[in-house]
């Protein structure tokens, strides 16, 4: 978790100060909260078995709730006629625009965007959005003004499992996964029509199934990888899991900490009906296997009642009143911006106390300067400490590791010329971009123009 955390928390912190303004226009997710108590719903994922059955959908689109991942739209929007499922949840907060290329958002039913995805997601055009928190403790900040714990989907880091708990607090039932293989069948990674679509296990290059390569993915998949944001060309480890038709399937842990997520989530809800309609993949315990055309005969046939999502989600975002939220994150991120400036003020304070006593200080005197502004920091800075924190993981792990080793005098003084250094950038990092959100939340007018700049070098 502390390395995911260290890789993306300038990026969620950005960027959930960027989507703010436009978060707050949206209800958030628990709007939806038993919406559509009773109706099936159908999951799309992008597994390679989406390939058999994916020409079915049709004849649930009206009767059913249809969710997919932003992998799987290009194959559903190239059917004939297109078909634009009721919701898209997407959680991962890398820039992944090349999986919308054919895609038309405004035709979607509802975005479901984590406050933290890229800013883009929030700028392309979707219709009708319902933002949620993936992150819990570390988007807190945000989420807290925005209705708290209700604003949290349980997610467990994949956009399967944050589905799964939409689907489920949404009152939906039964639930069908389709296109959710959770493995690698005959060693294909993604249904032929999806993005990525010709990727392709490769022969692995070390013992025990470790660093497989993946041919035949796109070239923004390489580029990704290449850049160490997501591993997309390559997986690290293969593990085998029970499979749909029976005996072993190979995939990766992270698809079988999935699958086992499934299966608890299942059995905390039995009081619904789970259907596994993969026709291929994995098994998943707890759910009914049967192939796709039953299990619409069965609950999404002509009989069936009539939904209609767009006029559901229309009638549930009329009673929302974005005044309340925007008031409440205006007071938030001023709180942060002035706790910042307080950090900032304290951290320059130390530091020329630092330079003026180069030489002539002594340890106790040292140790007594930096306990003071520790305290002074926890006392007037703690409300942007997680925040600021976020901006500057590596560096920040690095420098306390430094501080914490230090022996001598000029190894102590060096240590807390970094501290106070570190805390000045954060603070430059985070005003800048409060400032901005903030005159957006007024309806004001923001200054891009403005850079932050980082603080002067401490003297040698």
């Amino acid at each position: 978790m502390h390395n995911t955390v260290a890789s993306f928390g300038p990026r969620w912190t950005c960027q959930g100060v960027e989507n703010a303004p436009i978060i707050v226009q949206h209800p958030p997710v628990f709007f939806l909260d038993d919406a559509f108590k009773g109706v099936p719903a159908i999951i799309v994922g992008p597994g390679p078995s989406l390939d058999k059955n994916i020409d079915q959908l049709h004849k649930a689109k009206g009767k059913a709730i249809i969710f997919a991942y932003a992998r799987a739209l290009q194959q559903l929007v190239n059917l004939d006629p297109p078909l634009y499922p009721d919701f898209v949840v997407v959680l991962d907060p890398l820039d992944l625009d090349y999986q919308w290329t054919q895609v038309d958002p405004s035709k979607l039913g509802a975005l479901v965007p984590g406050i933290t995805c890229h800013p883009k997601l929030y700028r392309m055009g979707a219709q009708r959005m319902f933002p949620f928190s993936g992150n819990h403790t570390i988007e807190s900040w945000l989420y807290e003004p925005l209705g708290g714990d209700k604003l949290w989907l349980a997610t467990s880091c994949g956009v399967a499992t944050t589905t799964t708990s939409l689907a489920v607090r949404m009152g939906c039932d039964p639930i069908c996964y389709v296109g959710q293989d959770l493995a690698f069948p005959k060693g294909r990674l993604y249904a032929s029509g999806t993005v990525d679509g010709g990727g392709q296990l490769g022969e692995a290059q070390g013992d025990d199934d470790t660093n497989t390569p993946v041919h035949g993915m796109s070239k923004r998949a390489h580029e990704l990888t290449d850049t160490g944001q997501a591993l997309l060309t390559v997986v690290p480890r293969l593990v085998k899991v029970p499979g749909y038709y029976g005996g072993k399937v190979k995939t990766q842990p992270s698809f079988a900490w999935t699958r086992d997520w499934m299966a608890d989530t299942i059995a905390d809800n039995k009081d619904r009906t789970w259907c596994n309609a993969t026709e291929g993949g994995c098994h998943l315990p707890g759910a009914l296997h049967k192939p796709l055309h039953k299990v619409i005969a069965q609950y999404m046939g002509p009989d069936a009642p009539d939904v209609d999502t767009r006029a559901v989600m229309d009638r549930v975002s009329e009673s929302y009143d974005p005044g309340p939220p925007t008031k409440a994150l205006l007071e938030r991120c001023q709180l942060l911006l002035k706790s910042a400036n307080a950090a900032e003020r304290a951290a320059r304070m130390l530091k020329a106390d630092l330079l003026h006593g180069q030489g002539s200080l002594s340890t106790m005197e040292y140790h007594r300067r930096i306990r003071r502004f520790e305290t002074w920091i926890a006392r007037k800075a703690h409300p942007a400490n997680l925040f600021m924190s976020l901006c500057q993981v590596v560096e920040g792990d690095a420098i306390w590791e430094h501080a914490e080793k230090a022996t001598t005098m000029l190894e102590m003084y060096k240590a807390a010329l970094g501290v106070t250094e570190l805390i000045q950038r954060s603070a430059y990092f985070t005003v800048i971009r409060l400032q901005r959100t903030i005159a957006q939340l007024r309806g004001e007018e923001p200054d891009y123009h403005a850079q932050a700049k980082d603080p002067a070098p401490a003297a040698p």
